[in-house]
C-alpha cells in the first residue's frame, strides 16, 4: 500500500519478510524512476531453553528473541551442524524445535 503525503514524499508499507535485500522501485508516470535496496533486521536469539539436554535428544528447545517473522518461512535451526526436528514458528519472538541425538558441549545454535 502506498500513500502520497506531500509533493516530496510517499509512504509505502512493505510486506512481511526476513533477511534478504529487497529492491524497491518507484516510478512516477513515465518521467522518473528510482531503484533502492531495503532489508529486514536479521533474527536475534536472546534465550535458549533448556540450554542443555540429554545425549539421546528428543528435548523440546524454545528459542526466544526477535525478528523471527510474522509467519512460518523457510528456517533452519541447528545445534552445531545438526538441524533440529519439528521446527515450528510460534511468533516474531518465539520458535520451537526438537533436539536430535547428539554429543558435545557449548555448541552454537
Amino acid at each position: 500500500r502506498t500513500m502520497w503525503v506531500a509533493e516530496s514524499g510517499l509512504v509505502c508499507k512493505t510486506a512481511y519478510g526476513v533477511k534478504a535485500l529487497h529492491t524497491i522501485i518507484l516510478t512516477l508516470e513515465t518521467h522518473y524512476s528510482l531503484t533502492q535496496g531495503m532489508s529486514y533486521n536479521i533474527p536475534k536469539v536472546d534465550k535458549i531453553l533448556p540450554n542443555h539436554g540429554p545425549t539421546p535428544g528428543n528435548t523440546t528447545v524454545t528459542l526466544s528473541g526477535s525478528g523471527f517473522g510474522v509467519t512460518t518461512y523457510a528456517s533452519d535451526i541447528k545445534i552445531g551442524s545438526t538441524s533440529l526436528w519439528e521446527q515450528k514458528w510460534v511468533s516474531d519472538s518465539s520458535m520451537l524445535a526438537m533436539s536430535r541425538v547428539g554429543c558435545g558441549f557449548a555448541l552454537d545454535v
